[in-house]
């Protein structure tokens, strides 16, 4: 009987010590985002545009676009797909909307309204 209730403890205890690397693991990997602005959806008869996601969310790589090669890399040769690139606005443009919008390999675009590099980069 003792060495039953000893093999039960110790089973609990690996089991307990699996669940607390887990959440830690998971604390380090997930980042939540926090923003004030609101999401919005604009549409009118020819197009739509503002926040999105699908069903079960939009899920992926969050990759800082800081030049043209970033966003090429991103589109072409990332081994971690799908993506989210986070852009400056200034780089929000129709020529680079329309090479992510036509790649499988994005799942969402993240916009940075701060122009603060330094206190903004990941």
């Amino acid at each position: 009987k003792m060495a039953s209730f000893r093999f039960r403890l110790v089973l609990l205890a690996l089991l307990a010590s699996c669940f607390i690397a887990k959440a830690s693991v998971s604390s380090r990997i997930y980042k939540t985002i926090n923003s004030d602005s609101p999401c919005v959806r604009l549409t009118n008869s020819t197009s739509q545009v503002g926040c999105a996601s699908n069903i079960g969310g939009s899920q992926g790589t969050v990759h800082y676009i800081e030049s043209g090669g970033d966003l090429t890399w991103v589109l072409q040769d990332g081994p971690h797909t799908p993506y989210i690139p986070l852009l400056h606005l200034q780089d929000f443009n129709d020529e680079n909307l329309k090479q992510l919008k036509e790649s499988s390999r994005i799942s969402g675009i993240l916009l940075l309204a701060n122009q603060n590099v330094s206190e903004t980069k990941p």
